[in-house]
């Protein structure tokens, strides 16, 4: 359900800006008051300059540019500057009314937030680059076990190949080619995914944390297989050309699975096999792989030792348990030959499932002493944290750190 909170449009814009901006307020949301801002100045309330100002105010109170640098563990000598650096490209990019900046209109239905933090990284990065040429070209030593060195360092071409990426190369293609001999259905999918992690260097697609809108895009790029690498292009030019992409408009919640890739992985996955954008795609919004029956009972078991000899404890997590295992992941195992009268029985009882979960979130927070937290959050994170430690997911594993900062 999308966040509820509307902006005073009756005040000046500063009173507005003063108002939003004390507020904690999640990318949704932001995006939503974006876009009562730009709505607000087409009933002709603000100009254009005053909304571009107020867009830009309540970017920065995000520290979307101090998040960009960061990212790349930008030594503290240089942070400051490059910071700055992506500060003023911020500033450019919503300041400028002459057509060269930041398009309001096509705010109105897609996510700034998501724009906006892939444009601060792609700069950050830009700045590192240019920083490490300046480097070399003045003969300043340049520390090569930072990250921020591994990370602009993706953006140059060896003139040759060291024998150590040769290596990698050539067991990432062995490794794939002896797996995908050994599975099917999605985990056939998901180990094209990995190959493109291991062989590419490629991060992971943003796995939406809402069941609904997970189910939805995966629904999407199922039905329609070259959705996710159209998206991927998108992306791309949204994010490098500063414009609108020409063809079908592409839904933004599928735009958002790229959201943690920059230039130079957006640019590799388009140079390659559509195919691999297809499965990192699946990876990210597919149910995972349900996990053999006696994980799932070794992981239920764990949750009852919280509070040992409490029956009425143990009765509770065993349906949080249930629960869970439909929340996140298939409901009949891709390794299970079962009639398809008797498959759509799981899939009817997998939904009903699924649907109580949110509910027992709120039973767990609740109970006495508080064994996984005193909120619904709190217990979600709590499980995905037991779960990664537990159930021998690799799924859940390679995601862990994606879902936990979702739900913090």
């Amino acid at each position: 359900m999308a966040p509820s909170i509307s902006v005073n449009t009756s005040l000046p814009i500063d009173a507005v800006i003063v108002e939003m901006t004390s507020q904690t307020l999640t990318n949704d949301t932001l995006d939503i008051v974006v876009r009562d801002l730009i709505t607000a100045h087409h009933e002709g309330l603000y100009t254009e300059t005053e909304v571009r100002n107020a867009v830009l105010a309540l970017m920065w109170k995000q520290d979307i540019h101090v998040q960009a640098v960061n990212q790349y563990g930008v030594p503290a000598s240089e942070r400051e500057e490059i910071i700055g650096q992506v500060t003023f490209d911020m500033a450019r990019l919503f300041k400028a009314e002459d057509g060269s900046g930041f398009d309001l209109s096509r705010a109105l239905d897609h996510s700034t937030c998501a724009f906006v933090r892939a444009r601060a990284r792609n700069t950050a990065m830009s700045k590192m680059r240019d920083a490490r040429r300046a480097e070399a070209r003045d003969g300043t030593p340049t520390d090569t076990t930072s990250i921020a060195f591994s990370a602009a360092a993706a953006y140059e071409v060896d003139m040759f190949a060291s024998t150590v990426e040769i290596d990698r190369q050539y067991q990432a293609v062995e490794d794939f080619s002896t797996i995908a001999q050994n599975v099917r259905g999605l985990s056939r999918v998901r180990v094209g995914a990995q190959h493109a992690y291991d062989m590419y260097g490629v991060a992971l697609a943003v796995r939406p944390f809402a069941t609904t809108e997970r189910d939805a895009v995966y629904a999407l790029i199922s039905a329609d297989t070259g959705l996710a690498y159209r998206s991927l292009r998108a992306f791309y030019t949204i994010v490098v050309d500063s414009e609108s992409p020409s063809g079908p408009a592409i839904p933004d919640s599928v735009l958002r699975l790229w959201d943690d890739m920059d230039v130079q992985m957006l640019e590799t996955l388009l140079d390659v096999n559509p195919a691999f954008a297809h499965a990192i795609a699946v990876d990210a919004v597919g149910p995972w792989a349900r996990p053999s029956q006696r994980n799932i009972q070794r992981f239920r078991a764990h949750l009852a030792s919280l509070r040992k000899g409490d029956l009425e404890w143990r009765s509770l997590t065993a349906a949080l348990t249930a629960a869970f295992i439909d929340h996140e992941f298939q409901a009949v195992s891709d390794f299970v030959t079962v009639t398809e009268e008797k498959r759509e029985a799981l899939r009817k009882g997998h939904t009903i499932s699924r649907s109580r979960f949110e509910n027992l979130l709120g039973r767990v927070a609740a109970y006495r002493d508080h064994p996984l937290g005193t909120t619904s959050i709190e217990v979600h994170r709590a499980l995905l944290a037991h779960a990664a430690e537990n159930l021998g997911s690799v799924e859940l594993t390679r995601f862990a750190g994606q879902c936990a900062d979702q739900v913090a």
